[in-house]
């Protein structure tokens, strides 16, 4: 029988060697057992971390029997383990490791560089308190996520410098009167398996985002869920469509689930049954502001005139009947009744003829959805809707505006006072209120420091070439040009709640415009540190006091 030797070995370190013969094949004579030089691994559980951030420091070895660490960490330490380090100052933590086994020692080192905050960091779990909790610097490295895929951050972070220019305002004169309705209105673009719409050519994802099918339907849960923490009631929510032009001249509405970039019919469903589940109302209004391509490219909008004002009612009447029967199927509770948020519905001086022709078309239109769609209604009070009274008597909801009466250069804005805001500001409330239904107002700015100065729409989803323009463009990025202002955006916001609380009405029903429906405020191909949403930014704490009840 064959002789057996039985040698315990550590993470392959030791070396066999062994004389043998005999005709039997057995081995015979010592065996020499040789210890490898030890070796040692050390690193950080970060690469840059903030002053008086702890950092976990680990080490392991083989083939030592004992350690030592020097540097801003000392001492005789286990040949494996973990040692929290921190520094109270800006520069670098450095540990050096030595560890001694039989045959030798062997040397390690890791270095972390350690800064100061430069973010503020924003709960996505629990109330921020307004306004000192959102200017609370970072403490953890590891909160600032650079990852624009990523979803679910139970921290988003912001340079300090986002906060603007001004401290933030005080929310005097909070809450409005109980008898207010509030809302929020969603952001309209998203995509099934990408909510933060990150496409290609992101700087932090080349290849955009893919969060799997059905990802959206998850962050309505969550997005419902926080709106209504807000004591809202309402959630208004559009599913954006576009027009095109037939071979013949006539105009139709494509579907959007045949167009890249609007909510689908499948997942406006689970955002209805989504908002429902967390106690809110559904307000859908339509959106068909433009007439593009198949593939995308817009086309110019026709001109202003009778003749396109009957094409385009030709073409809106069947999409508002094959609309009412889905709505009606998926529980929208308000509908828009007619289009304000569409090509030729805010044309200016119309003729006698044409409002004329506005009135008729729409009262056909509602009569012929109300047969079908059960929900209320509403519409935007627009040149056209006084021109008769039996339209009033199928609507139950109307829409008003406000606005500012200045413009504003930049070191106007950079100056800016809630006060001074306030008495720039006018709207139609109190005319619309008139008519005896309750109305919808919504308030909100973009949060950028030309804001007011350089007045015009910035596209918040994608690079374009100029404010005002809608059409992206892989070239040229306005936006990044832009200047994140959070403080302007508080300002505003504040002097418009306290001018329609002024208006001591509580026939209304307030939103906040244009709210995310993701976390992170990091701009790549989308930008909500610049754009309308309030989510995460100063400006939703200062609603929340607002809406509380």
């Amino acid at each position: 029988m064959k002789n057996q030797a039985w040698i315990a070995i550590a993470a392959g370190a030791l070396a066999l060697t062994g004389c043998g013969g005999g005709g039997s094949g057995s081995s015979s004579g010592p065996i020499t057992v040789t210890a490898l030089p030890p070796t040692v691994e050390i690193k950080a559980d970060v690469q840059k971390a903030i002053i008086n951030q702890p950092v976990a420091i680990n080490w392991s070895s083989t083939g030592a029997t004992s350690c030592t660490l020097d540097g801003d960490a000392t001492g005789t330490v286990a040949t494996s383990g973990r040692r929290d380090v921190q520094k109270a100052s800006a520069g670098n933590i450095s540990v050096d490791i030595t560890c001694t086994g039989p045959r030798g020692s062997v040397a390690g080192k890791v270095s972390v560089t350690v800064e100061s905050s430069t973010t503020y960091s924003v709960s996505t779990q629990t109330s921020v308190p307004y306004s000192d909790g959102y200017t609370v610097a970072t403490k953890d490295s590891r909160d600032i996520q650079t990852d624009p895929c990523k979803l679910n951050l139970d921290v988003v972070t912001y340079p300090q410098a986002w906060i603007g220019r001004r401290p933030l305002p005080a929310a005097s004169g909070a809450p409005l009167d109980a008898n207010i309705g509030r809302g929020v209105i969603i952001k309209d673009i998203m995509l099934d398996n990408n909510p933060g719409f990150v496409l290609q050519g992101a700087p932090d994802a080349p290849n955009g985002c893919n969060n799997g099918a059905g990802a959206l339907k998850g962050e309505f849960t969550k997005t419902a869920n926080r709106i209504a923490s807000l004591k809202a009631g309402y959630v208004k929510i559009t599913q954006w469509h576009s027009a095109y032009i037939n071979s013949d001249g006539s105009y139709a509405i494509r579907k959007a689930d045949d167009t890249f970039g609007p909510l689908s019919d499948a997942n406006l469903n689970a955002f209805v049954q989504a908002a429902h589940a967390a106690g809110l109302k559904v307000v859908l209004w339509n959106q068909i502001q433009i007439f593009a391509e198949k593939n995308g490219d817009f086309i110019p909008i026709p001109e202003s005139n009778s003749t396109n004002y009957r094409k385009w009612f030709a073409a809106f009447k069947p999409f508002m009947l094959e609309r009412a029967a889905f709505y009606q199927s998926i529980g929208v509770d308000v509908w828009d009744a007619a289009c304000d948020v569409c090509m030729f519905y805010q044309t200016p001086n119309k003729s006698e003829a044409d409002i004329e022709l506005f009135y008729n078309e729409n009262l056909a239109i509602i009569k012929a959805v109300k047969q079908v769609f059960r929900g209320k209604s509403f519409v935007g009070a627009r040149d056209w809707f006084a021109y008769g009274s039996e339209y009033l008597n199928y609507i139950d909801y109307l829409e008003a505006g406000m606005w500012w009466n200045k413009d504003y250069t930049l070191q106007e804005s950079d100056a800016l006072t809630v006060a001074g805001f306030r008495s720039a500001i006018n709207s139609n409330i109190t005319d619309v209120l008139k008519y005896g239904k309750p109305v919808f107002i919504f308030f909100g700015i973009q949060s950028r420091r030309n804001a007011l100065s350089l007045p015009g729409y910035m596209e918040e989803t994608a690079c374009t070439a100029a404010i005002g323009d809608m059409q992206t463009s892989n070239t040229q990025c306005i936006q990044k040009a832009t200047e994140t202002d959070f403080s302007l955006q508080a300002i505003v916001i504040q002097a418009q709640l306290e001018y329609i609380k002024s208006l001591n009405q509580s026939r209304l029903i307030v939103f906040a415009n244009d709210y995310f429906v993701t976390d992170s405020l990091t701009p790549q191909t989308a930008f909500p540190n610049l754009g309308y949403t309030i989510r995460n930014k100063p400006a939703e704490g200062l609603v929340r006091a607002w809406f509380n009840k």
